[in-house]
Protein backbone atom coordinates (compact mmCIF):
# COMPACT_ATOMS: atom_id res chain seq x y z
CA UNK A 1 0.00 0.00 0.00
CA UNK A 2 2.79 2.23 -0.86
CA UNK A 3 0.12 4.75 -2.79
CA UNK A 4 -1.85 5.15 0.23
CA UNK A 5 -3.11 8.40 0.88
CA UNK A 6 -5.72 9.18 2.71
CA UNK A 7 -7.13 12.60 4.47
CA UNK A 8 -6.08 12.83 7.78
CA UNK A 9 -8.27 15.31 9.88
CA UNK A 10 -6.24 17.12 12.84
CA UNK A 11 -8.92 17.91 15.36
CA UNK A 12 -8.41 20.75 17.70
CA UNK A 13 -11.08 21.42 20.94
CA UNK A 14 -10.82 24.65 22.25
CA UNK A 15 -12.06 26.63 24.96
CA UNK A 16 -10.31 30.24 25.49
CA UNK A 17 -6.78 29.29 23.45
CA UNK A 18 -6.27 32.68 21.19
CA UNK A 19 -2.84 32.90 22.78
CA UNK A 20 -1.33 30.10 22.66
CA UNK A 21 -3.53 27.64 19.78
CA UNK A 22 -0.94 29.06 16.92
CA UNK A 23 0.67 26.51 17.67
CA UNK A 24 -0.91 23.35 17.43
CA UNK A 25 -2.28 25.11 13.77
CA UNK A 26 1.75 25.86 12.78
CA UNK A 27 2.81 22.38 12.95
CA UNK A 28 -0.47 21.07 11.81
CA UNK A 29 0.05 23.25 8.67
CA UNK A 30 3.34 22.26 8.17
CA UNK A 31 3.17 18.91 8.41
CA UNK A 32 6.00 16.69 6.07
CA UNK A 33 2.27 15.06 4.86
CA UNK A 34 0.29 17.87 3.06
CA UNK A 35 -3.05 15.21 2.49
CA UNK A 36 -4.60 16.74 5.78
CA UNK A 37 -7.60 18.88 6.88
CA UNK A 38 -7.71 21.08 10.25
CA UNK A 39 -10.66 21.21 12.10
CA UNK A 40 -11.09 23.70 15.09
CA UNK A 41 -14.01 23.17 17.50
CA UNK A 42 -14.36 26.36 19.63
CA UNK A 43 -16.33 25.85 22.70
CA UNK A 44 -17.96 28.97 23.36
CA UNK A 45 -14.89 31.03 23.79
CA UNK A 46 -15.03 34.64 24.64
CA UNK A 47 -11.28 35.72 24.40
CA UNK A 48 -10.80 35.89 20.26
CA UNK A 49 -10.02 32.10 19.76
CA UNK A 50 -12.22 32.44 16.42
CA UNK A 51 -10.32 35.24 15.25
CA UNK A 52 -7.15 33.80 15.73
CA UNK A 53 -8.58 30.32 13.91
CA UNK A 54 -9.91 32.32 10.88
CA UNK A 55 -7.11 34.13 10.14
CA UNK A 56 -5.52 30.98 9.79
CA UNK A 57 -7.94 29.56 7.68
CA UNK A 58 -8.15 32.97 4.69
CA UNK A 59 -4.69 31.45 4.31
CA UNK A 60 -5.22 28.13 4.23
CA UNK A 61 -8.01 26.05 2.68
CA UNK A 62 -7.79 22.97 5.15
CA UNK A 63 -8.38 24.76 8.30
CA UNK A 64 -11.84 24.70 9.47
CA UNK A 65 -13.79 26.38 12.06
CA UNK A 66 -16.61 24.85 13.79
CA UNK A 67 -18.41 27.23 16.68
CA UNK A 68 -20.81 26.57 19.88
CA UNK A 69 -22.49 29.45 20.78
CA UNK A 70 -22.20 28.29 24.17
CA UNK A 71 -20.07 26.13 25.94
CA UNK A 72 -21.21 22.06 25.90
CA UNK A 73 -18.11 20.66 27.93
CA UNK A 74 -15.32 19.17 26.65
CA UNK A 75 -17.39 15.49 26.47
CA UNK A 76 -19.49 16.31 23.99
CA UNK A 77 -17.48 18.85 22.09
CA UNK A 78 -15.89 15.63 21.12
CA UNK A 79 -17.74 13.74 19.25
CA UNK A 80 -19.22 17.25 17.40
CA UNK A 81 -16.37 17.72 16.69
CA UNK A 82 -15.07 14.06 14.93
CA UNK A 83 -18.78 14.34 13.25
CA UNK A 84 -17.61 17.45 11.12
CA UNK A 85 -14.44 16.14 10.35
CA UNK A 86 -14.16 14.14 6.84
CA UNK A 87 -11.03 12.08 6.87
CA UNK A 88 -10.42 8.35 6.95
CA UNK A 89 -8.28 8.67 9.82
CA UNK A 90 -7.92 11.25 13.02
CA UNK A 91 -5.78 12.81 15.73
CA UNK A 92 -6.95 14.99 18.58
CA UNK A 93 -4.53 17.67 19.44
CA UNK A 94 -4.74 19.99 22.19
CA UNK A 95 -4.67 23.34 21.41
CA UNK A 96 -2.04 24.16 23.31
CA UNK A 97 -0.04 21.29 22.18
CA UNK A 98 1.63 20.46 18.88
CA UNK A 99 3.06 17.77 16.86
CA UNK A 100 6.28 16.92 15.10
CA UNK A 101 7.31 17.74 11.93
CA UNK A 102 6.90 14.34 10.74
CA UNK A 103 3.91 12.89 12.74
CA UNK A 104 1.42 12.56 10.43
CA UNK A 105 3.65 11.24 7.81
CA UNK A 106 4.85 8.54 10.34
CA UNK A 107 1.15 7.48 11.38
CA UNK A 108 0.32 6.95 7.89
CA UNK A 109 3.40 5.00 6.86
CA UNK A 110 2.50 2.46 9.53
CA UNK A 111 -1.07 2.04 8.81
CA UNK A 112 -0.18 1.54 5.03
CA UNK A 113 2.32 -1.08 6.69
CA UNK A 114 -0.64 -2.73 8.98
CA UNK A 115 -3.86 -1.67 7.45
CA UNK A 116 -5.15 -4.02 10.40
CA UNK A 117 -3.85 -2.02 13.30
CA UNK A 118 -5.96 -0.50 15.74
CA UNK A 119 -4.07 2.66 16.56
CA UNK A 120 -0.27 4.16 15.77
CA UNK A 121 1.58 5.59 19.42
CA UNK A 122 3.79 8.14 19.01
CA UNK A 123 6.49 9.02 21.77
CA UNK A 124 5.34 12.19 23.83
CA UNK A 125 7.50 14.73 24.61
CA UNK A 126 6.69 17.25 27.61
CA UNK A 127 7.24 20.79 27.94
CA UNK A 128 6.95 23.11 30.47
CA UNK A 129 5.64 26.52 29.33
CA UNK A 130 7.59 29.43 30.71
CA UNK A 131 5.97 31.69 28.60
CA UNK A 132 6.53 34.06 25.01
CA UNK A 133 6.82 30.63 23.50
CA UNK A 134 9.48 29.86 25.26
CA UNK A 135 9.84 26.13 26.69
CA UNK A 136 11.83 23.66 28.66
CA UNK A 137 12.13 19.90 28.89
CA UNK A 138 10.58 17.93 31.56
CA UNK A 139 10.41 14.60 30.38
CA UNK A 140 9.98 12.33 26.97
CA UNK A 141 7.78 9.36 27.24
CA UNK A 142 8.06 6.53 25.42
CA UNK A 143 7.39 3.00 24.94
CA UNK A 144 9.37 0.31 23.27
CA UNK A 145 8.38 0.66 19.50
CA UNK A 146 6.54 -2.44 17.27
CA UNK A 147 3.01 -4.32 17.32
CA UNK A 148 1.45 -5.03 20.76
CA UNK A 149 -1.76 -6.85 20.95
CA UNK A 150 -5.08 -6.09 22.86
CA UNK A 151 -4.78 -8.29 25.50
CA UNK A 152 -1.39 -7.03 26.76
CA UNK A 153 -2.74 -3.54 25.74
CA UNK A 154 -6.10 -4.26 28.04
CA UNK A 155 -3.76 -5.85 31.15
CA UNK A 156 -1.31 -2.31 31.16
CA UNK A 157 -2.88 0.77 29.97
CA UNK A 158 -4.18 1.75 33.62
CA UNK A 159 -0.35 1.13 35.53
CA UNK A 160 1.64 2.69 32.53
CA UNK A 161 2.41 5.45 30.59
CA UNK A 162 0.14 3.45 27.84
CA UNK A 163 -2.40 5.63 29.72
CA UNK A 164 -0.80 8.96 28.21
CA UNK A 165 0.36 7.78 25.20
CA UNK A 166 -3.21 5.63 24.17
CA UNK A 167 -4.93 9.63 24.87
CA UNK A 168 -3.05 11.10 22.16
CA UNK A 169 -2.29 8.20 19.21
CA UNK A 170 -3.56 8.01 15.79
CA UNK A 171 -6.30 5.86 14.83
CA UNK A 172 -9.42 5.78 12.20
CA UNK A 173 -11.85 8.29 12.63
CA UNK A 174 -14.79 6.25 11.80
CA UNK A 175 -13.57 4.40 15.67
CA UNK A 176 -13.01 7.51 17.15
CA UNK A 177 -16.11 8.97 16.38
CA UNK A 178 -18.09 5.71 17.78
CA UNK A 179 -16.02 5.53 21.10
CA UNK A 180 -16.56 9.65 21.63
CA UNK A 181 -20.43 9.22 20.98
CA UNK A 182 -20.39 5.78 23.44
CA UNK A 183 -18.74 8.33 26.15
CA UNK A 184 -21.58 10.86 25.93
CA UNK A 185 -24.17 7.73 26.27
CA UNK A 186 -22.54 6.85 29.53
CA UNK A 187 -22.08 10.53 31.05
CA UNK A 188 -25.76 10.84 30.12
CA UNK A 189 -27.08 7.57 31.30
CA UNK A 190 -24.41 6.66 34.21
CA UNK A 191 -24.85 3.66 36.53
CA UNK A 192 -26.79 4.41 39.49
CA UNK A 193 -23.54 3.79 41.80
CA UNK A 194 -21.18 6.93 40.33
CA UNK A 195 -21.28 9.80 42.18
CA UNK A 196 -23.07 12.87 41.58
CA UNK A 197 -19.59 15.18 41.34
CA UNK A 198 -17.63 12.19 38.65
CA UNK A 199 -20.13 12.97 36.74
CA UNK A 200 -20.20 17.13 36.89
CA UNK A 201 -16.43 16.24 36.22
CA UNK A 202 -17.09 13.49 33.22
CA UNK A 203 -19.40 16.51 31.73
CA UNK A 204 -16.12 18.45 31.54
CA UNK A 205 -14.37 15.67 29.80
CA UNK A 206 -12.40 14.01 33.15
CA UNK A 207 -11.27 10.44 31.96
CA UNK A 208 -12.59 11.30 28.31
CA UNK A 209 -9.09 11.22 26.61
CA UNK A 210 -8.14 7.90 28.50
CA UNK A 211 -11.71 5.82 27.59
CA UNK A 212 -12.18 6.89 24.14
CA UNK A 213 -8.95 5.69 22.83
CA UNK A 214 -9.41 2.41 24.79
CA UNK A 215 -12.56 2.01 23.79
CA UNK A 216 -12.11 2.51 20.17
CA UNK A 217 -8.53 0.24 20.47
CA UNK A 218 -10.72 -2.94 21.95
CA UNK A 219 -12.18 -3.74 18.96
CA UNK A 220 -8.72 -4.75 16.85
CA UNK A 221 -6.11 -7.28 17.79
CA UNK A 222 -3.48 -5.06 17.87
CA UNK A 223 -1.68 -1.49 17.98
CA UNK A 224 1.41 -0.28 16.84
CA UNK A 225 3.97 2.00 18.93
CA UNK A 226 6.51 4.06 17.00
CA UNK A 227 9.78 6.31 18.36
CA UNK A 228 9.86 7.97 15.12
CA UNK A 229 7.24 10.45 15.67
CA UNK A 230 6.41 12.66 18.67
CA UNK A 231 3.76 14.54 19.92
CA UNK A 232 4.55 17.69 22.20
CA UNK A 233 2.73 17.95 25.77
CA UNK A 234 3.04 21.34 27.44
CA UNK A 235 2.41 22.05 31.28
CA UNK A 236 1.39 25.22 32.67
CA UNK A 237 -0.18 26.50 35.92
CA UNK A 238 -3.52 26.99 33.84
CA UNK A 239 -3.59 23.08 32.98
CA UNK A 240 -2.29 21.41 36.64
CA UNK A 241 -4.98 19.85 38.60
CA UNK A 242 -7.70 20.93 35.99
CA UNK A 243 -10.20 18.76 38.11
CA UNK A 244 -9.32 19.39 41.52
CA UNK A 245 -8.32 15.92 41.98
CA UNK A 246 -4.51 16.72 42.54
CA UNK A 247 -3.82 17.51 46.41
CA UNK A 248 -2.40 15.49 48.88
CA UNK A 249 -4.63 15.09 51.64
CA UNK A 250 -6.08 11.43 52.30
CA UNK A 251 -9.89 12.59 50.29
CA UNK A 252 -8.07 13.46 47.60
CA UNK A 253 -6.04 10.73 46.73
CA UNK A 254 -8.93 7.87 47.45
CA UNK A 255 -11.78 9.90 45.69
CA UNK A 256 -9.03 10.17 42.45
CA UNK A 257 -8.81 6.23 42.48
CA UNK A 258 -12.27 5.79 43.36
CA UNK A 259 -13.15 7.78 40.24
CA UNK A 260 -10.55 6.79 38.06
CA UNK A 261 -11.62 2.96 38.68
CA UNK A 262 -15.41 3.94 38.68
CA UNK A 263 -14.79 5.17 34.94
CA UNK A 264 -12.25 2.06 33.59
CA UNK A 265 -15.63 0.50 35.23
CA UNK A 266 -17.28 1.65 32.26
CA UNK A 267 -15.44 -0.29 30.11
CA UNK A 268 -14.36 -3.36 31.80
CA UNK A 269 -17.38 -4.43 33.88
CA UNK A 270 -19.14 -5.99 30.37
CA UNK A 271 -17.05 -7.34 27.41
CA UNK A 272 -13.89 -6.83 28.73
CA UNK A 273 -14.72 -8.08 32.29
CA UNK A 274 -11.75 -10.53 32.53
CA UNK A 275 -9.20 -7.52 32.67
CA UNK A 276 -11.26 -6.00 35.61
CA UNK A 277 -10.08 -7.50 38.75
CA UNK A 278 -6.31 -6.58 37.45
CA UNK A 279 -7.92 -3.29 36.56
CA UNK A 280 -9.41 -2.90 40.22
CA UNK A 281 -6.91 -4.47 42.82
CA UNK A 282 -4.29 -1.99 40.68
CA UNK A 283 -5.59 1.13 41.81
CA UNK A 284 -6.07 -0.18 45.21
CA UNK A 285 -2.23 -0.97 45.20
CA UNK A 286 -2.25 2.46 44.08
CA UNK A 287 -4.10 4.68 46.34
CA UNK A 288 -2.97 3.14 49.21
CA UNK A 289 0.81 3.55 48.70
CA UNK A 290 -0.21 7.10 47.68
CA UNK A 291 -2.30 7.15 50.90
CA UNK A 292 1.06 6.25 53.16
CA UNK A 293 3.31 8.21 51.27
CA UNK A 294 1.68 11.60 50.74
CA UNK A 295 -1.37 12.06 53.31
CA UNK A 296 -0.68 13.06 56.80
CA UNK A 297 -2.29 10.10 58.08
CA UNK A 298 -4.86 12.15 60.66
CA UNK A 299 -7.36 9.72 62.38
CA UNK A 300 -9.80 11.73 59.71
CA UNK A 301 -7.56 10.23 57.24
CA UNK A 302 -7.61 6.73 58.17
CA UNK A 303 -11.27 7.09 58.39
CA UNK A 304 -11.34 7.95 54.53
CA UNK A 305 -9.25 4.81 54.30
CA UNK A 306 -11.61 2.35 55.47
CA UNK A 307 -14.10 4.03 53.53
CA UNK A 308 -12.46 3.39 50.33
CA UNK A 309 -11.63 -0.18 51.22
CA UNK A 310 -15.07 -1.22 52.00
CA UNK A 311 -15.82 -0.68 48.40
CA UNK A 312 -13.54 -3.91 47.62
CA UNK A 313 -14.99 -7.38 47.27
CA UNK A 314 -13.12 -10.18 49.84
CA UNK A 315 -11.12 -11.44 46.44
CA UNK A 316 -10.05 -7.94 45.55
CA UNK A 317 -8.66 -7.21 49.04
CA UNK A 318 -6.61 -10.41 49.19
CA UNK A 319 -5.45 -9.38 45.14
CA UNK A 320 -4.66 -6.01 46.54
CA UNK A 321 -2.41 -7.28 49.70
CA UNK A 322 -0.65 -9.45 47.41
CA UNK A 323 0.71 -6.84 45.18
CA UNK A 324 1.50 -3.92 47.47
CA UNK A 325 4.55 -4.86 48.63
CA UNK A 326 5.94 -5.66 44.61
CA UNK A 327 4.21 -2.45 43.54
CA UNK A 328 6.12 -0.48 46.05
CA UNK A 329 9.55 -1.75 45.30
CA UNK A 330 8.88 -1.07 41.26
CA UNK A 331 7.71 2.53 42.43
CA UNK A 332 10.59 2.75 44.35
CA UNK A 333 13.43 1.68 41.49
CA UNK A 334 11.44 3.87 39.22
CA UNK A 335 12.07 6.75 41.47
CA UNK A 336 15.66 6.19 41.82
CA UNK A 337 16.40 5.85 37.88
CA UNK A 338 14.43 8.81 37.49
CA UNK A 339 16.73 10.58 39.48
CA UNK A 340 19.55 9.39 37.46
CA UNK A 341 21.18 12.67 36.05
CA UNK A 342 20.02 12.83 31.93
CA UNK A 343 20.31 15.79 29.77
CA UNK A 344 17.89 14.47 26.26
CA UNK A 345 16.84 18.29 26.33
CA UNK A 346 19.07 18.60 23.18
CA UNK A 347 17.70 16.03 21.46
CA UNK A 348 14.63 18.01 20.97
CA UNK A 349 15.83 21.91 20.11
CA UNK A 350 15.47 21.10 16.52
CA UNK A 351 12.97 22.18 13.40
CA UNK A 352 11.54 18.84 13.09
CA UNK A 353 9.92 19.37 16.76
CA UNK A 354 9.36 23.17 16.12
CA UNK A 355 12.27 24.57 18.30
CA UNK A 356 14.89 26.29 18.02
CA UNK A 357 18.25 25.52 19.73
CA UNK A 358 16.78 28.06 22.60
CA UNK A 359 13.47 26.30 23.24
CA UNK A 360 11.54 28.74 21.55
CA UNK A 361 8.60 27.62 19.59
CA UNK A 362 9.49 27.93 15.48
CA UNK A 363 7.45 27.24 12.85
CA UNK A 364 10.07 28.19 10.32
Amino acid sequence: MNNYNPLVSICIPVLNGAKSIHRSLESSLHQSYKNIEVVVLDDGSDDGTAQVVESYAKKDSRVKLVRNVSNIGAAKSYPQLLGCAKGELSQILCHDDWLSRNYVEEGVKIFSFFPETAAVIARCLTLADKGSDKFEFLNDKKFKPGSYSLSYFLRNTYKSVLTMLSAISMMRRADALRAASWMVQVIEKPPLDVPYELKQLQLRGYCADVLIPIKALSQYGFFHITDKSTYVKTVHSNNIGAYGLSNTSAEAIFKKYFYLRCCYDYLFRDRLKNYSFGMRTFMGVEAIINFIVKSNNTLSSRKDFFNFWRTFSLIEKCGIIAKFSPRLLSRGLSRALRRLPTDLSKNFYKSGYFLDEKGNFSAV
